[in-house]
C-alpha cells in the first residue's frame, strides 16, 4: 500500500465517521478498500449510527430503555445477516421500497 492510499484510508475514514457517505457509499468503500478502513471503523460507524437511532427513538417516539433495546437487538440480527452475507445494502433498499413504498434519501453533510 502506498503513501497516497494510506492517506486516502485516513480521510475515508474520517468522512465515514463524520457522516458524509450513504449507505451505498460506505457499502462500495468497504468492498473497494476494506481491509485499509479496518473493521474497527466499521465498527465505530455501526455503533455512532445505532446511537443516533436510539437517540431518536427516545426524542421523538419517547422510546424508554426496554424499547430501544428491542429495536437495538432487532436491528443487530439484521447486520448480522447482511455481515454473513445472507443479504445486501441493496436487499435493505428494495424490502423498504417494496413493503412500505419509502426510500430513505440521506443528505449529505458539507
Amino acid at each position: 500500500m502506498g503513501a497516497f492510499d494510506k492517506i486516502h484510508a485516513q480521510d475515508t475514514k474520517r468522512n465515514i465517521a463524520k457522516g458524509r457517505y450513504g449507505v451505498n457509499q460506505i457499502d462500495a468503500l468497504f468492498r473497494e478498500y476494506g481491509t485499509m478502513i479496518g473493521n474497527d471503523t466499521e465498527y465505530e460507524v455501526t455503533k455512532f449510527l445505532l446511537n443516533v437511532f436510539a437517540v431518536t427513538l427516545h426524542d421523538e417516539l419517547d422510546f424508554g430503555k426496554a424499547r430501544i433495546q428491542r429495536v437495538i437487538e432487532k436491528l443487530q440480527n439484521e447486520l448480522q445477516c447482511y455481515d454473513r452475507g445472507l443479504v445486501t445494502a441493496d436487499d435493505f433498499i428494495a424490502i423498504l421500497k417494496d413493503e412500505c413504498k419509502y426510500e430513505i434519501e440521506v443528505k449529505m453533510i458539507e
